[in-house]
């Protein structure tokens, strides 16, 4: 993990000094953007730079910083795409583009937005930082629309994958929960039946979904 972590670190750094950061700027924000820290040398933020190539590359490690590092570490180690066939990491993706849709919608019926393009890229540059925890901005987003912060502050208790630098409830219990909800549906139409459930190709003990139930509630 700790391999992952300095490997981000100073691809993003490199990243960042190629979209025009200055050195100082670019290391500073390398280790906030890769521990999802949100810490910034400007007080606007990323906002402050007003450069897309920037903001491209905040989202990109910002979703990386989200994601398993063991799992980004064997990926790379095994040559494999087991990164991208976790059933939590399609959901956490997945999440990303719903939100993302559902928010630039929202600002284009409530005429919030700033251009077709840059609405749709603000709503998915802050949906990636939300859901990761991190905290970057580059717009003022409690002038938004009820519903989009609404699905913000969702991202915010959902957060990113276990394994990650995010903080929040993590995608992966999220994604127990609803499976252990449609088993307890299922099993209200066929109560002998015996149903597993399942992430992946893993069936999940049943005291794990309980203290994973527990765990949200509380």
């Amino acid at each position: 993990i700790s391999t992952v972590f300095v490997g981000l670190t100073i691809a993003s750094a490199l990243a960042f000094m190629f979209a025009g950061m200055g050195p100082f700027d670019a290391v500073n924000h390398a280790f906030s953007v890769v521990s999802t820290g949100g810490f910034s040398t400007k007080n606007a933020s990323i906002g402050a730079f007003d450069s897309f190539p920037i903001e491209l590359v905040a989202v990109v490690f910002m979703i990386l910083g989200g994601m398993h590092f063991g799992l980004i570490y064997k990926t790379f180690s095994d040559r494999s795409a087991k990164l991208f066939k976790s059933p939590v990491t399609k959901l956490y993706l997945g999440t990303i583009v719903v939100v993302s849709v559902i928010i630039s919608a929202d600002l284009f019926i409530h005429g919030a937005g700033t251009g077709f393009w840059r609405t749709v890229w603000n709503s998915v540059f802050n949906v990636v930082s939300y859901i990761s925890t991190t905290g970057f901005a580059t717009v003022d987003c409690s002038v938004w629309p009820p519903l989009s912060i609404l699905m913000l502050m969702f991202l915010s208790v959902q957060s990113a994958c276990s394994g990650s630098t995010s903080g929040g409830l993590k995608t992966d219990r999220i994604l127990i929960f609803w499976r252990s909800l449609r088993v307890q549906l299922r099993k209200q139409m066929h109560p002998s039946a015996v149903i597993p459930i399942r992430v992946g190709t893993s069936i999940v003990d049943t005291q794990m979904v309980a203290a994973v139930n527990l765990y949200i509630v509380v």
